[in-house]
């Protein structure tokens, strides 16, 4: 991929990604699940890092639990406190606006030889399409604006024969995110899966690129004060879908 994208390319998807931050803006309102998350953050600013029993009503569980995105919770409530129902709207846009653009990005690094624009305005707008009912201000639109972000770094490493120094920023992203939701999980197991490709075709440094990889990112995955908690959430919801 050396040529450059056209002009008209780009300003086609700077307007897919003004539709994604238009909506947050125009049609959506705050998911209630939001309001839980900034009670969360108001506990744990309290009480302190670490599993709590939430007091939030009469009818809640007086057993104590992990609450896994705990440095997005906080963060969402410092939003608030700062700039109020504007700025958590305007977080949420740019990060669906975030997403929009980075689905692109990644689309142009599956690209080898004749750039194909048309197609890439297509998927994504069609991943726009897909994504942006499930977009809201909460944990979650984060991790998946961190996970994308990752899922081009990699794109970009394969488009350059897994010569890319920039896939090394993938570890302190996990470490990032592995604080904000159980998601995380999903970049060690996506390393898995290419060790195991580089494997099966006898790729010798690819396997020790991506063993080192899958290593630093688990341990990343692991950095996390809740660890304990987030791991028994993440066998909890293994077996039950609630």
């Amino acid at each position: 991929m050396n040529d450059r994208p056209p002009l008209g390319f780009w300003l086609l998807i700077r307007l897919l990604a003004l539709v994604a931050a238009g909506k947050a803006i125009l049609y959506d309102t705050l998911d209630p699940d939001c309001f839980w998350h900034l009670r969360v953050a108001a506990q744990l600013e309290h009480d302190g890092i670490g599993p709590i029993v939430d007091h939030l009503s009469f009818a809640s569980s007086k057993e104590p639990w992990t609450p896994y995105s705990w440095l997005a919770e906080l963060a969402m409530k410092s939003i608030w406190d700062h700039g109020g129902y504007r700025a958590a709207v305007a977080t949420q846009a740019a990060m669906q606006a975030g997403i929009v653009l980075l689905f692109a990005l990644s689309c142009l690094q599956l690209q080898a030889g004749q750039p194909r624009y048309l197609s890439t305005i297509l998927a994504t707008a069609a991943g726009e399409y897909l994504a942006l009912p499930y977009l809201s201000f909460r944990p979650v639109t984060a991790a998946l604006l961190i996970l994308v972000f990752c899922t081009c770094l990699i794109l970009r490493d394969r488009r350059l024969n897994e010569n890319s120094k920039s896939i090394w920023w993938i570890i302190p992203l996990t470490a990032l995110l592995t604080d904000i939701h159980l998601f995380s999980f999903f970049i060690p197991l996506v390393f898995v899966a290419m060790f195991l490709g580089a494997w099966y075709e006898c790729s010798q440094p690819s396997m020790k690129r991506y063993a080192a990889l899958t290593f630093a990112t688990t341990i990343a995955f692991l950095a996390t004060p809740m660890l304990p908690g987030l791991l028994r959430t993440l066998f909890f919801y293994s077996r039950k879908d609630q």
